[in-house]
């Protein structure tokens, strides 16, 4: 496994998430857990993808993190994680209605 693939990789366990899909690690990978799917995906030989989508289960409404916090703290993570490794890291998020 690459590196940007173990460090992707990390910061997903440590937000609870697990391996739904890493067949095809080379090309990308799916993350699961408690409501929250995010998925990467190389798309060149510099560029790598995220996305994550998420449901609700009530309960964590009522009285833990909602998906959209959980979303943003493993942006913020996958965010800070590359930047320490990557000294030109670019960072592209797409804007659009929240």
């Amino acid at each position: 496994m690459s590196a940007e693939k173990s460090q992707i990789a990390q910061v997903a366990a440590l937000n609870g998430l697990k391996c739904e899909d890493c067949t095809n690690m080379v090309s990308g990978g799916l993350f699961a857990g408690e409501g929250l799917s995010p998925r990467y995906r190389f798309i060149g030989a510099r560029s790598v993808l995220f996305d994550a989508w998420g449901y609700t289960d009530g309960y964590r409404i009522l009285f833990g993190t909602s998906n959209k916090e959980r979303a943003d703290r493993l942006r913020n993570d996958l965010k800070s994680r590359l930047a320490s490794s990557y000294k030109d890291l670019e960072y592209v998020e797409q804007l659009g209605p929240k």
